[in-house]
């Protein structure tokens, strides 16, 4: 239920919600999306036997070779 004070100017009613959107917008920027990215290293090994044919058998120590995750 609208307050009579929000009734009588209907922008400032629609402007409270955008803001309080563009808030938590903000928030999550700034503080959840770099937490989810730091949960996994940024270079990590996988066996070239796991990727596509064209590089089996061409990893270097034990088979593996070294990805960038390229934030």
């Amino acid at each position: 239920m609208a307050k009579p004070w929000v009734q009588a100017r209907p922008k400032v009613g629609m402007m409270v919600p955008i803001g309080l959107n563009l808030g938590l917008i903000t928030l999550v920027s700034f503080v959840a999306l770099p937490l989810a990215l730091a949960v996994f290293p940024q270079q990590q090994e996988i066996s070239a036997d796991d990727l596509e044919p064209e590089f089996h058998g061409k990893g270097g120590d034990g088979g593996k070779v070294w990805f960038n995750r390229g934030l």
